[in-house]
């Protein structure tokens, strides 16, 4: 009995020392932020197309902030990213940074530096979620 015991206790210490050491990376974390993202993008936008016509103003500053919200994205993903993708995931967070605030030949290099490893995260979302 007390062996039983102690074999339980050493499995739960174990298993607690283990959970503890997650960095919290995994396809399932990466895909839930994608997907808090993904909705609140696309509600946003169609909130500013919606509200075009009556308040063009107000439009385009929603849409610049659902925009402005792909940076934020784009960081999370990266915090959470599995290993195989992290990398890309983490280039594309640093391009997206550097965007910006940046002059226009910037965000043209920007934007076709973050093509490969934007479409290969994009490759793994249509897989992975």
């Amino acid at each position: 009995m007390r062996r039983s015991l102690a074999v339980l206790a050493l499995t739960a210490l174990v298993v607690t020392a283990l959970s503890g050491c997650s960095d919290g990376r995994s396809v399932a974390a990466f895909c839930d932020v994608h997907a808090t993202y993904e909705e609140r993008y696309e509600t946003s936008m169609s909130e500013a197309i919606e509200s075009f016509e009556d308040n063009p103003l107000g439009a385009i500053a929603q849409g610049s902030t659902a925009i402005g919200d792909l940076v934020n994205m784009w960081h999370e993903l990266a915090a959470v990213a599995p290993e195989e993708i992290r990398a890309d995931t983490e280039r594309v967070a640093e391009l997206m940074e550097a965007q910006v605030g940046a002059d226009v030949p910037t965000v043209v290099q920007n934007y076709l530096m973050m093509q490969g490893p934007a479409q290969r995260v994009d490759a793994f979302i249509v897989e992975n979620c």
